[in-house]
């Protein structure tokens, strides 16, 4: 079997002279057995197959002879022709003047158009003529009735009781059919048995049933049509209003567009907070614990169609937070820059200030930005205050960079004494520099750092760069002949430009007197040093004379007193915990002797 009609029947025979051959088909019957009129009409019904079977007969005068030919069985339908070939050898002697077979063919109803088709026989020589059976059968269908219902859906809002038509579209209904439709319906007022009908909502809050119909074809019911009724979503343009937070008492709340809307309220924390004078269009909230919680509003419709509002308030002084974000560029050169604040919510005000208003000032501060103008070099801190509405506060703070980098705290290196608060260098050694102690601030990500010697206060670069860590040096040294020079000096560079050099001033002396100074005796530890100093004897055999006044004090670079340090026993500790990180001076004072110790606070 095929996509088309079964065809069978197409057998080849040798003769050796044409004549005139006639062609016949016989017993036609459906596979159920009911016969078929000769030369009738084979009809499909509703059905979507047919079987039948039935003879072919070739007949020709005794004398007569035919070549090889075929035969077959056709069906047409709106000029489309379908066959199926099957061949069967037969000799010459088997066609004398009679000569029949059979066939069993299923048809499909899905190949032949509403018009039906046309089937026959037809034998075909070798020589090219064709012989046909002398009557055809014609081949009739019924297309099955089919039902459609407009509309299919519907979704009808709560109160509207507007009057909708209901329709059925029948189609392939056989000619002369009794047709009639049963609707059924609840929550619905009309009355049809036609196929349309005009049906009006019993109320307009009411349940609604889906619309049915069965058509009744000649007393046989079909298949129900049905249109599924539903309402849409409900949904409130409904706001509550009121405080964001209750810091004391009581604070009402209202609602608005609930009109013939039922209202019902709900704290999520009862423990912090109260409802009294419920009512469809507002409520009071009682303080009575501290805490953030949600107002709930649960809307009903008078169809039972329910949306909930909701509205955040703080109770009482919670533990004040803000997830507040503060926008802007790092980093400015000069002129100014808009700085923004997000997420700052209802009832909440925001203040700005800035952390050195030396290099900088603000303006034009509201709750959402302010304007930072730099002024000067330094790094600085912007910060927004953020307070609520029961006074609390927290804070944001936001990183600024300003103008080019600023340098401080640089000392010499390792075996470079001091002379009355002044580095001495050897006249022929080549002393190095550390810049470890070096406080570079306002960097802003930049890496780079140059040194240079003063000669004559002519500042030359050296050749090799320092490497500079975020906004401290790195431990580094720098080296350089200083013969004749007087100083040592190192400046940075960020985006901005390069800072002014930071110096160091040293004298150059004689090696002889630096051994001189060298000759001290006591001796410091720890060194570097984060707390407490130790002064100690450097060796036991040079102790200084009983009767020698023996003192020290701790100076800065700049030459002032830090403090007073009280020698006895030869020993002593002090503290230099309070003092901010760099280099000082220790002096002991032994008689008219004086000997220096550089100590390095970390």
């Amino acid at each position: 079997m095929k996509n088309i009609l079964k065809i069978f029947g197409v057998l080849m025979f040798t003769i050796t002279a044409y004549s005139q051959v006639n062609v016949s088909i016989s017993g036609m019957t459906y596979i159920s057995g009911t016969p078929i009129s000769n030369c009738g009409n084979i009809d499909f019904g509703t059905n979507a197959t047919v079987r039948i079977q039935f003879g072919i007969t070739l007949t020709k005068p005794q004398s007569q002879a035919v070549g090889v030919g075929n035969l077959y069985v056709y069906t047409i339908s709106s000029g489309t022709y379908r066959f199926e070939r099957k061949n069967e050898i037969i000799q010459p002697a088997s066609f004398d003047t009679y000569y029949s077979t059979s066939a069993d063919i299923t048809m499909n109803s899905s190949d032949f158009n509403t018009t039906g088709g046309t089937l026959f026989a037809v034998f075909k020589s070798s020589g090219g003529v064709e012989y046909q059976t002398s009557c055809s059968y014609t081949i009739t269908k019924t297309n099955s009735p089919t039902f459609s219902l407009s509309p299919s859906s519907l979704s009808i809002a709560c109160g509207d009781t507007s009057a909708r038509t209901f329709t059925v579209t029948p189609a392939n209904i056989p000619t002369g059919s009794t047709l009639i439709y049963n609707w059924s319906f609840s929550g619905w007022n009309g009355s049809s048995n036609t196929n349309s009908i005009i049906l009006t909502p019993t109320s307009g809050t009411n349940s609604l049933s889906n619309v049915s119909v069965t058509p009744v074809l000649n007393g046989v019911a079909q298949s129900a049509r049905t249109c599924t009724i539903s309402r849409p979503a409900f949904s409130s343009t409904a706001v509550i209003t009121g405080p964001t937070g209750i810091c004391t008492g009581t604070a009402v709340y209202a609602i608005s567009n609930t009109a013939g809307q039922t209202v019902a309220w709900n704290l999520s924390n009862p423990s912090i907070g109260n409802l009294t004078n419920q009512s469809n269009t507002g409520v009071t909230v009682a303080l009575t614990g501290n805490g953030a919680q949600t107002l709930s509003a649960s809307i009903s419709n008078p169809c039972g169609q329910t949306t909930t509002k909701t509205y955040i308030i703080n109770d009482g002084a919670p533990t004040f937070t803000s997830n507040a974000t503060i926008t802007g560029s790092s980093s400015s050169c000069s002129s100014s820059g808009v700085y923004t604040i997000s997420n700052i919510l209802a009832g909440q005000n925001v203040s700005w200030n800035l952390s050195d208003l030396s290099i900088g000032f603000l303006n034009g501060s509201t709750n959402t930005q302010t304007t930072v103008n730099i002024t000067g070099s330094g790094a600085q801190i912007l910060t927004a205050v953020i307070s609520n509405s029961c006074g609390q506060t927290a804070t944001k703070n936001f990183q600024i960079y300003g103008g080019v980098p600023t340098l401080s705290s640089f000392t010499c290196g390792s075996g470079a004494p001091f002379c009355s608060g002044t580095v001495c260098i050897c006249d022929s050694c080549l002393p190095s520099f550390d810049v470890s102690s070096l406080v570079i601030a306002n960097m802003n990500g930049q890496t780079t750092a140059e040194a240079g010697l003063a000669s004559n206060w002519v500042w030359q670069k050296l050749n090799n760069n320092i490497q500079i860590t975020s906004n401290t040096g790195k431990k580094t040294y720098i080296a350089a002949n200083v013969l004749g020079a007087t100083g040592v000096q190192v400046k940075a560079r960020n985006s901005c430009g390069w800072s002014q050099w930071y110096t160091l001033n040293f004298d150059v002396v004689s090696c002889a007197r630096i051994a001189n100074i060298n000759s001290n005796v006591y001796t410091i530890s720890p060194n570097p040093s984060r707390n407490i100093v130790n002064i100690e004897l450097l060796d036991k055999k040079n102790i200084p004379e009983k009767e020698a006044i023996i003192s020290g004090e701790l100076f800065d670079l700049l030459g002032i007193s830090k403090s007073k340090v009280e020698i006895k026993n030869n020993k002593a500790t002090f503290s230099v915990a309070g003092l901010i990180r760099g280099v000082y001076i220790l002096k002991i004072s032994i008689n008219d002797k004086v000997e220096s110790h550089q100590i390095v606070v970390e």
